[in-house]
């Protein structure tokens, strides 16, 4: 199996008629306040492409998504049981939420499939988290 794209975003928007995608606001860099630490992230999806040979690979997968903070610390957050894989192309869109944003620094998304008895890294998707001071409101007058 071969993974053709992966990204994380906020939205996917799959048109009907044409069955064009559009990927919405892509993470790759972002700032939050500094007493934001900690809170649950807003939900992310992470979308992803896959392609197999009919005639030879299996007609399943199973995928794993983990967050690597920048520390090296790792957090498993989602892991798949069978995705039916019926034809030679298959997208998937995981959406994520909740995962606490707690270090300033570059983050990893990983995307794994398990090929037997074993996860295999297929992508690693970076985004930088900048920490910022809260705006101070200033009265009128």
């Amino acid at each position: 199996m071969k993974l053709s794209l992966a990204l994380v975003c906020q939205n996917v928007v799959t048109d009907a008629a044409s069955n064009l995608i559009s990927y919405i606001n892509c993470l790759w860099d972002a700032t939050i306040e500094i007493d934001r630490v900690g809170e649950p992230s807003p939900p992310m999806v992470i979308a992803a492409v896959w392609s197999r040979d009919e005639e030879t690979e299996e007609d399943h997968l199973r995928i794993r998504v983990r967050f690597r903070l920048p520390s090296g610390r790792s957090k498993t957050v989602f892991e798949s049981g069978e995705i039916d894989f019926p034809k030679r192309n298959l997208r998937t869109n995981l959406t994520v939420a909740g995962v606490p944003l707690l270090e300033e620094g570059q983050h990893y998304v990983i995307l794994d499939m398990r090929r037997g008895d074993r996860w295999r890294k297929m992508a690693e998707m970076p985004f930088r988290i900048t920490l910022s001071q809260p705006e101070e409101v200033s009265g009128l007058g």
